[in-house]
């Protein structure tokens, strides 16, 4: 879902807007911005990524089993459902602990 909806508004805007098109990102939206490249025929002009999300560290399993695991989830129906539920972290709902950027 969030790849085709980048994917409509970067269509929409490089359809309404004259170039350059530049896409800067960090983290899972340097990751989007990448998949959106390698997976739509999108003329961007400019990119800059930050940090883009394109693995996870998996500490001592092999390097595939974390990829194996994804895919068998999805396979068996848990592809939507959430990782973990209520407040990762015990950070009162934020997307971080870091006390700077409350």
């Amino acid at each position: 879902v969030l790849l085709a909806d980048l994917h409509a508004v970067v269509a929409d805007w490089i359809a309404s807007t004259p170039a350059p098109h530049a896409i800067v990102a960090h983290s899972m939206g340097a990751h989007l911005a990448l998949r959106l490249l390698a997976d739509h025929a999108v003329a961007i002009d400019r990119l800059v990524l930050a940090s883009p999300m394109v693995g996870i560290a998996v500490g001592p399993m092999p390097p595939g089993f974390a990829r194996l695991a994804a895919k068998a989830a999805v396979g068996a129906g848990l592809g939507e459902r959430p990782i973990w539920r209520g407040d990762i972290g015990n950070v009162g709902g934020r997307m971080t602990s870091c006390p700077d950027r409350q």
